[in-house]
């Protein structure tokens, strides 16, 4: 720019740096970079883009500040609002539903038949659709609330002998932390919290019992049909929280 405004004339310089474009004699001829002289309708495009030059420099300068400014420092123009708790309710909640309907079906088929290899299986896949839904629903705890990760939840619950403290953790948290999210939303419906102890205790109660081998198998069935019955109860708080 200001090699531009040197190849002016001095009337010319002085009227471009006192803004008035209009006062300009166009007649004044200047001279090219390689020293020859230009014809003289090319000092109005010089002297405008000068003028158009400075005059960003100008508007950038002004409103530096404001650019540089963060955005938690401005004012707010709008009143807060709620963050979604997910880019795709309608699918989420489509997932919930689906997940905890294959886990009560194959947990009500593979139980009575637990002492066949057939209901082993079946009761395993429920289990994998059972902590899919778990995750799931760890997700919609808002990052402010949940105490835990989901992927954290999730293996604390399945490492041995650690998920005796981990199941506390993922578990009795998860129905606190939704009920947490339910009252932040306005939201009456409460997670029934009792049957997350439930489970909790029961899981602690398996490894107790494990030397007499009959006593630890009944108490990991009754614990798996709290489990379900537990997971039912996180999951209508968040069909709740999802349909609002």
């Amino acid at each position: 720019m200001y090699s531009e405004v040197a190849l002016l004339p001095k009337g010319m310089r002085r009227v471009l740096y006192s803004g008035n474009i209009s006062r300009v004699n166009t007649r004044h001829h200047f001279r090219r970079w390689d020293g020859s002289v230009s014809y003289r309708r090319a000092a109005p495009v010089l002297s405008g883009s000068c003028w158009l030059t400075w005059n960003v420099f100008s508007f950038t300068k002004a409103n530096m500040s404001e650019i540089t400014t963060p955005t938690s420092d401005r004012p707010s123009t709008q009143e807060p609002q709620t963050a979604p708790l997910t880019d795709d309710p309608v699918k989420v909640l489509k997932q919930i539903k689906a997940y905890y309907k294959v886990c009560w079906m194959c947990m009500a088929i593979g139980l009575p038949l637990s002492f066949l290899v057939i209901g082993g299986v079946v009761v395993l896949f429920g289990l994998i659709y059972g902590f899919h839904l778990f995750y799931l629903l760890w997700t919609l705890i808002p990052a402010k609330i949940a105490r835990i990760d989901p992927e954290k939840a999730v293996w604390y619950s399945l490492i041995p002998f650690f998920n005796i403290y981990g199941v506390f953790v993922s578990h009795k948290g998860l129905a606190e932390d939704m009920n947490k999210t339910l009252q932040e939303h306005g939201i009456q419906y409460q997670v029934n919290e009792g049957l997350g102890l439930r489970f909790c205790v029961l899981v602690a109660l398996i490894y107790i019992a494990s030397p007499l081998i009959i006593t630890s198998i009944v108490i990991l069935l009754v614990a798996i049909v709290v489990w379900v019955l537990f997971l039912k109860s996180v999951k209508d708080g968040a069909i709740a929280l999802l349909e609002q």
